[in-house]
C-alpha cells in the first residue's frame, strides 16, 4: 500500500510527504529499521521522482525547511538529481520554470547538470522564460543571470541553442506577459530595469539573425499583444530585415504591430518587394489580411496607385490574379475593386500571368466561396468599361486562352463553374452569339468545353452539360483530340451520370476514336463493370460488338468480346447468360430449350467487315517478308502455299468465304473460346454450357476423328509392343540355359547366345509369329512417325509446349531401340542383353503411361478427370519433394552410418532407397538380391521400385480413399479445371491441324475447295440445347432412367401442394 499509486495523480505517499515538506514522515517512510523501507527513487505515473514534486510544490517556501528536504532526499536518502521524467525534465528544469531561485541554487550545488535538454530539446533558459504568475521581472533578471553566470562557467551557450520548433530562448522573452504587458502589474523603476538588462542580454549574445524573424512571425500571429516597445531593439539597421518584418505582420493581419513599425521607421519599405518578389500590399493580398489592406489602400493616390499595378516577378500576377487564387473575402475583393482607377481596371483584367492566364481564368480554376460575386464582378467590368461600345473587344477578351490553350470557358467547363459560363455567354446578345461559339470549341489538347466538362462526374458536370449542348448548341459527338468524343471520356473517367445523359441525347455509342475503340471497348479495358452493364442495356448493344482492331505486329484482330474475356470475364458470363442464351420453355414444360448465339465467337468471316465499317481497305503485303515479320517461324508454310500460281477468277471466287488471317494457328488461337481456355482463375467461364456446347460441336468437326485414329493406332502399338514383350524372357534364364553368371558385359552376352544358337535351342531362336509381330511393330512406327510428322509440321513450332509429346517421343524411341538387332548374331533370336532388356522395360513403362495422355482427352463418361486429378497431385508432390528429399537424407545417412554392415545399407545411395521406401512398408531385398552374393541384378529396379511406391502408395490410395470418404470436392474441382483446359487444348491442336491440312488441300486444288458445297466453312452461327433430347438414343436413354431406374416417378412440380387445415 506504501508503494501504491493514488487514481488522481498517481503520487505515492512518499510524494506527498516531500510536497507537504514533512521531513518526518518522509524518513520514517524511508527508513529500513522499519517495516515500510519505501524506496527514495520511487517515480509516478509520469516518472517523476520526489525532487520534481518538491519542484512543484505551491506551499510557501521556507529556506530552512527547503534546504533541510533538500539535504535529506539527496545527501542522506540518495534521490538522483539529474532524473528525468517522461517529458525528458529534471528537477532542475522544473524549478527554473516555478522562479524557485534557492532550490535551483541548491540543485546546483547539488551536481544537477545544466545542459539537460527536454525531449522538445529546450533547455533550462528556454523553462525560465514560460510564464508563471508568481515572477516578477526583477525575479525572472536575478534568475536569468545566475543561470548565465553558472553556463559561462561551464563554457556553455544555451542562449542560442534551439528547441525542435527552431526557437531560441530570445522568442520565449520576447512573449513573456512581463515583456508584452509591462503595465499589468505596478511597476517601479527597478523592474523596469531589470526588463533592459534582460533585454540586453538576449540582445548582445544573440548569433543568428533568423530568430529575429521567428521573434516577430510569433508577435504578428499574436492579435492581443498591445506593446511592442521592447522589440526595437531586434530592428537591425539591415535592409532587408525591416521589410521582412513589415510583410510579417501584413501575413498575419496584425495591424498593431503594422502600424507599430510604421511608427517605428519602417514606412519607406512600404513600396519594397520582400523575398518572394511581393509588396506588402500583394502579400497582405494573398494572406485576405482585410484590416491590412485596407490601411494600405487607404493612403493609395487615385491616379498612379503604383502599388495596386505592380505584379509580383516571379509569377508575374497581379492584384485581381491574387484575388481569384487566395480566395479573398467578398468585401476586400470589393473595397479593391471600388480603388482601382478605370484605366488600371482595363489594365488589370486584360494582364496574364506567366502560365497566360487572365485573372478570370484563376477565379475558373478555383473553388472558392465567392467565386460566383467575384466572377459576376469581373465580367460587368469588362462589359462597363472601355469595352462598352464595342462588344467584339469582349468577345477577343473571352477569347484568349492561357499557355494550356484553355479560354476561361474551358477552364469552368473543367470545374464545373456554370455561372461563369452563363454570365459569360449572356452578356453577349445574339447576333453576336457565333462569335462567342470559338470560345468552347478546341483548346491545345484538341478538346472543347463539352469533352472537359465529361471527364468529371457530379450534379454541377451535369449542368454544365446540359446548358453546353442546348444553350451553347455543341455538337454532343464533337471530335476531339486522338477522336475522341465527350462520350468517349466519360466512360474513361467511370462518370456513369454524364454516359447516361449524353446517349439520352443522343451521343454515339459506336464512333471510334484513334485507336479504334468505341465506348463499349473503353470501358471494358477500364474494367468499369457497372458501365459495362448499363452499355449491354442498350438498345445497340451488338452494334457497339461489331468492332475490330487488328493488332500490331500479327495476323489477329481484337474484338470486345475478346476484351471482355480477358479483362472482365464475370461480365463476359454475364453477358452470355443474358444476352448470347435466349431460354425458351423450362423444367416444368413441353419445351425446354436454349439456344445460343455465337456471332461474337464464330466472327473470323466477319471481323474485316467490322473493322473497316463499309470503308475500302488498301491491299495487303502478302510478300514472305511481310508474313515473317507478323507470324514469325509460321510464315514458312504460308510463303509455301502461297507461291502456287492459281487462276485469278478462282482466287477471287472465295471472298465471301475468306477468313481475317491465313494462318491457322492465329485463327484458332485468337478465337474467343481459345482465350476463354486461358482464364484459369474463372472456371464457371470455362465450364459454362455456352462454351462446352461449341468446344463439342468444334469436336465432332474434326477433333473426334483425329482423336479415334490417333488412339486406335496408340492400342494397336501398344497391343502390338505388348504382345512382342511377353513373348520374351529374362536374360537370367539364357544365362542359366548356357551356364554363365548373369553379368552386364556385352561379350559374356554374345558367347551366352552363340552357345545357344549352336545348341539349337528352340526358346531362343524367333518365330515366325514373333517375326510378324516385329515388322507390323515397325509399321506402325512408320504409321506413328508419319502422323506425328503431319502434327508437328502443322504445329510447328507450338507442338513443344505440351509434355505429352515429349514422353510419347521417349517411348517410342526406347521401344524401338529395344526391338531392334543391335549386332548381327541377335538376328535370329528374341534374346537381348541386360542393357537393352532394361532399356525395354523403362520403353514399356513409358509406353502404358503415356495411354494416359490419350485417355485424358476423352470427352466421353468422364474417365480424365481423375487422370487430371492424378497431374494435380503429382504437381503437389513436386512442390512437396524437396522438403522430402531433405527428410530423407537426414535418416538415409544416419542408417548409413550404422547400419553399413549390412547389404542393404551397404552404400549411401542405397541407404537413402531403403529408407524412402520404409515409410510405404515395403521390403524389396528379396526381389533384388540372389541367395549366394546379394548382387543387385538391376539398377533400374531401384527406380522402378521408387515409382511404384509414389504412385500407389501417395497418389492412388490417397485418391480412392478421398473418393470414398467424399473427402476430395476442392481437388475434384481442381481436377475438372485441368481437364477442361486439356480438352480445350487439344481442341485447338486439332482445329489448327485440320485448318492446315485444308489450306495445303486448297493449295493443291488452286483454291477449288470451296465450289464443293460440302466443304464451304461453315461458321457456327445458333446452337440448340434441348434438355428433353429429340435424338432417338437421348429419349431412350431419359425414358429408361424414368421408368426403369426409378430415377424420376413423375415429372418435377414446383408449385407447393398445402392441405385445407393450413389455410
Amino acid at each position: 500500500m506504501i508503494s501504491t499509486q493514488d487514481d488522481e495523480k498517481q503520487w505515492t505517499v512518499l510524494h506527498y510527504a516531500v510536497e507537504s515538506y514533512n521531513n518526518y514522515l518522509v524518513q520514517e517512510l524511508t527508513s529500513k529499521s522499519i517495516s515500510y523501507r519505501c524506496d527514495a527513487n520511487i517515480l509516478t505515473g509520469n516518472g517523476e521522482n520526489a525532487l520534481h514534486i518538491l519542484s512543484l510544490s505551491d506551499l510557501e517556501e521556507r529556506n530552512k525547511s527547503l534546504t533541510s528536504m533538500v539535504q535529506l532526499l539527496i545527501d542522506k536518502l540518495k534521490v538522483d538529481v539529474n532524473h528525468a521524467d517522461d517529458e525528458g525534465r529534471t528537477p532542475l528544469h522544473l524549478a527554473v520554470m516555478r522562479g524557485r531561485f534557492s532550490y535551483v541554487r541548491d540543485l546546483i550545488e547539488h551536481k544537477a547538470k545544466l545542459d539537460v535538454l527536454s525531449k522538445l530539446n529546450a533547455n533550462i533558459l528556454h523553462f525560465a522564460l514560460i510564464p508563471y504568475d508568481k515572477t516578477n521581472s526583477i525575479d525572472l533578471f536575478n534568475m536569468i543571470n545566475f543561470l548565465q553566470s553558472k553556463l559561462s562557467e561551464i563554457g556553455k551557450d544555451l542562449l542560442n541553442e534551439c528547441s525542435l520548433d527552431k526557437k531560441t530562448p530570445l522568442v520565449f522573452f520576447a512573449l513573456h506577459p512581463l515583456m508584452t504587458n509591462p503595465f499589468g502589474s505596478n511597476q517601479c523603476e527597478q523592474e523596469e530595469c531589470a526588463r533592459e538588462k534582460l533585454m540586453k542580454i538576449f540582445v548582445e549574445n544573440m548569433k543568428d539573425e533568423k530568430q529575429i524573424l521567428i521573434t516577430f512571425q510569433c508577435i504578428a500571429q499574436r492579435k492581443d499583444i498591445q506593446y511592442f516597445d521592447h522589440l526595437k531593439y531586434l530592428i537591425k539597421d539591415s535592409s532587408s530585415l525591416p521589410i521582412e518584418i513589415l510583410h510579417l505582420a501584413c501575413r498575419y493581419d496584425n495591424l498593431n504591430l503594422f502600424n507599430w513599425l510604421i511608427e517605428n521607421g519602417s514606412k519607406e519599405y512600404l513600396n519594397k518587394p520582400n523575398h518572394t518578389k511581393y509588396t506588402p500590399l500583394l502579400t497582405a493580398i494573398f494572406y485576405n489580411s482585410q484590416q491590412c489592406v485596407q490601411k494600405l489602400i487607404e493612403n493609395e493616390n487615385n491616379n498612379q496607385q503604383e502599388n495596386l499595378t505592380k505584379t509580383g516577378p516571379l509569377n508575374n500576377d497581379n492584384i485581381l490574379h491574387i484575388c481569384a487564387k487566395q480566395q479573398v473575402s467578398e468585401d476586400l475583393f470589393n473595397k479593391i475593386i471600388e480603388k482601382l482607377s478605370l484605366e488600371n481596371k482595363t489594365k488589370l483584367l486584360r494582364d496574364q500571368d506567366n502560365d497566360g492566364n487572365l485573372p478570370l481564368h484563376i477565379l475558373a480554376q478555383t473553388n472558392t466561396k465567392h467565386k460566383w460575386d467575384m466572377a459576376k464582378r469581373f465580367i460587368e467590368e469588362m462589359t462597363r468599361i472601355t469595352f462598352s461600345n464595342d462588344l467584339s473587344k469582349i468577345v477577343e477578351l473571352f477569347q484568349k486562352k492561357n499557355h494550356q490553350g484553355r479560354t476561361v470557358a474551358h477552364e469552368a467547363s473543367r470545374r464545373g463553374h456554370l455561372d461563369i459560363i452563363k454570365q459569360m455567354y449572356e452578356v453577349i446578345p445574339n447576333e453576336k452569339k457565333n462569335q462567342m461559339k470559338s470560345v468552347f470549341m478546341h483548346d491545345k489538347n484538341g478538346f472543347t468545353c463539352l469533352h472537359l466538362a465529361a471527364m468529371n462526374g457530379n450534379d454541377k458536370e451535369h449542368k454544365v452539360l446540359e446548358y453546353l449542348i442546348k444553350t451553347v448548341r455543341i455538337d454532343v459527338d464533337v471530335i476531339g483530340d486522338r477522336r475522341r468524343t465527350p462520350l468517349h471520356l466519360a466512360c474513361e473517367y467511370g462518370n456513369r451520370s454524364i454516359v447516361e445523359y449524353l446517349i439520352e441525347n443522343k451521343a454515339s455509342t459506336t464512333l471510334r476514336n484513334a485507336k479504334l475503340y468505341n465506348a463499349l471497348e473503353i470501358c471494358i479495358e477500364n474494367k468499369d463493370e457497372d458501365l459495362i452493364k448499363y452499355l449491354f442495356e442498350c438498345p445497340n448493344w451488338r452494334e457497339m460488338m461489331h468492332n475490330a482492331q487488328p493488332i500490331q505486329g500479327t495476323d489477329a484482330y481484337d474484338t470486345p468480346m475478346r476484351k471482355l474475356i480477358r479483362y472482365t470475364p464475370k461480365i463476359a458470363l454475364w453477358m452470355i447468360r443474358t444476352k448470347l442464351t435466349q431460354n425458351i420453355g423450362g423444367t416444368d414444360q413441353t419445351v425446354s430449350k436454349k439456344i445460343y448465339d455465337y456471332e461474337f465467337y464464330e466472327d473470323m468471316y466477319m471481323i474485316k467487315q467490322w473493322y473497316s465499317q463499309g470503308a475500302k481497305l488498301p491491299p495487303e503485303d502478302t510478300s514472305c517478308k511481310a508474313q515473317c515479320h507478323k507470324l514469325g517461324v509460321n510464315f514458312i508454310f504460308g510463303c509455301v502455299c502461297d507461291t502456287h500460281c492459281c487462276n485469278s477468277s478462282v482466287q477471287s471466287e472465295d471472298h465471301i468465304h475468306k477468313p481475317y488471317t491465313k494462318d491457322s494457328y492465329t485463327l484458332v488461337r485468337n478465337h474467343p473460346l481459345f482465350i476463354v481456355s486461358q482464364q484459369s482463375k474463372y472456371p464457371d467461364l470455362l465450364a459454362d454450357p455456352f462454351h462446352l456446347k461449341l468446344r463439342k460441336k468444334m469436336f465432332q468437326r474434326f477433333s473426334r476423328y483425329w482423336l479415334l485414329f490417333s488412339f486406335a493406332s496408340y492400342i494397336i502399338l501398344l497391343g502390338i509392343w505388348t504382345s512382342v514383350i511377353l513373348r520374351g524372357k529374362h536374360p537370367q534364364y539364357f544365362y542359366s540355359l548356357a551356364g554363365y553368371n548373369m553379368t552386364m558385359d556385352i561379350d559374356t552376352c554374345e558367347q551366352v547366345a552363340k552357345k545357344l544358337i549352336l545348341q539349337n535351342n528352340q526358346e531362343v531362336l524367333k518365330t515366325n509369329d514373333y517375326i510378324r509381330l516385329k515388322f507390323a511393330l515397325y509399321a506402325c512406327f512408320v504409321c506413328f512417325i508419319l502422323k506425328n510428322g503431319i502434327l508437328i509440321i502443322a504445329l510447328f513450332p507450338k507442338v513443344f509446349r505440351t509434355g505429352a509429346h515429349y514422353v510419347e517421343a521417349a517411348a517410342l524411341t526406347l521401344s524401338f531401340i529395344y526391338i531392334v538387332d543391335w549386332y548381327d548374331w541377335q538376328n535370329s533370336i528374341i534374346f537381348r542383353c541386360p542393357l537393352q532388356y532394361q532399356i525395354g522395360a523403362m520403353g514399356l513403362l513409358l509406353s502404358w503411361i503415356n495411354l494416359l495422355t490419350y485417355v485424358r482427352c476423352i470427352p466421353w463418361f468422364g474417365v480424365g478427370i481423375y487422370i487430371a486429378m492424378f497431374q494435380v497431385i503429382s504437381v503437389k508432390f513436386l512442390r512437396f519433394l524437396p522438403v522430402l528429399m531433405i527428410i530423407i537424407c537426414g535418416f538415409g545417412f544416419t542408417y548409413w552410418m550404422l547400419l553399413q554392415n549390412q547389404p542393404v545399407y551397404g552404400t549411401p545411395i542405397e541407404a537413402l532407397i531403403r529408407t524412402s521406401l520404409m515409410m510405404f512398408d515395403l521390403g524389396y531385398e528379396d526381389r533384388l538380391y540372389n541367395e549366394p552374393d546379394q548382387i543387385a541384378f538391376y539398377k533400374l529396379v531401384y527406380v522402378i521400385m521408387i515409382l511404384t511406391a509414389i504412385v500407389f502408395c501417395i497418389f492412388i490410395i490417397n485418391l480412392m480413399i478421398g473418393l470414398a470418404v467424399g473427402e476430395i470436392p476442392t481437388l475434384m474441382d481442381e481436377g475438372t479445371l485441368w481437364r477442361n483446359q486439356m480438352l480445350y487444348n487439344f481442341l485447338s491442336d486439332a482445329e489448327i491441324l485440320r485448318l492446315q491440312i485444308r489450306r495445303f488441300l486448297n493449295w493443291i486444288c488452286c483454291n477449288r475447295l470451296n465450289r464443293m458445297q460440302f466443304m464451304r466453312r461453315r461458321p457456327v452461327r445458333l446452337l440448340t440445347l434441348d434438355e428433353r433430347g429429340k435424338i432417338f438414343y437421348e429419349r431412350a436413354w431419359r425414358y429408361t432412367r424414368k421408368h426403369f431406374f426409378n430415377e424420376q416417378i413423375q415429372d418435377n412440380i414446383n408449385s407447393t401442394i398445402y392441405n385445407r387445415d393450413d389455410k
